[in-house]
């Protein structure tokens, strides 16, 4: 009897190998942008287009639904404390209501904050700052994600969704990277 559930049973090791090796991290689903002057990558979804200049980087949907904005925040040293007006530095927004509180975050071996909220500017914005290792001292970098506030009304299954991808995909580059 254990000779004749043998060989069904090899049969079955390549599909059980197949379904294994199915459960790793998946494939990048959209571009992987290496953001070289603030030490991180992050993955965009695909069709997503922009660029960076001067230490500041954009993309965004091509509808302009969503949008990420990356940028160093000048004049602090620690990503933890730090003000909406701060988080919100370079957007022109300003906070109307929060709608999950702040609360921290650790990406690799990054440590910060992130925080979601509505802003006056018809958007809702989940910020993450991090603080990340620049020669001997640290500088805070703030990855400003949005959509706009009709999208997240309407659709917030998607809007969670794409703010978890993004925040899932933020990864630290060089050797100061370490295991996640």
């Amino acid at each position: 009897m254990v000779r004749a559930l043998f060989p069904s049973l090899a049969g079955l090791l390549p599909l059980v190998m197949f379904l294994l090796m199915g459960c790793g991290r998946s494939p990048p689903k959209g571009e992987v942008r290496r953001i070289e002057a603030h030490r991180l990558q992050i993955e965009t979804p695909a069709g997503w287009t922009g660029g960076g200049a001067g230490g500041t980087y954009e993309f965004h949907s091509p509808d302009g639904t969503g949008r990420v904005r990356i940028a160093g925040l000048e004049g602090v040293s620690g990503a933890v404390g730090l003000k909406e007006s701060q988080l919100l530095a370079g957007t022109g927004a300003t906070v109307v209501k929060r709608l999950l509180p702040t609360s921290p975050v650790k990406i690799g071996v990054l440590m910060g904050e992130r925080i979601r909220v509505a802003t006056s500017d018809q958007r809702v914005y989940e910020v993450i700052a991090l603080a990340v290792p620049v020669g001997e001292k640290k500088a805070v970098v703030l990855i400003q994600a949005s959509v706009s506030a009709d999208h997240a009304e309407k659709e917030p299954a998607a809007a969670d969704g794409l703010f978890t991808m993004l925040r899932q995909s933020i990864r630290p580059l060089g050797a100061s990277s370490g295991p996640d």
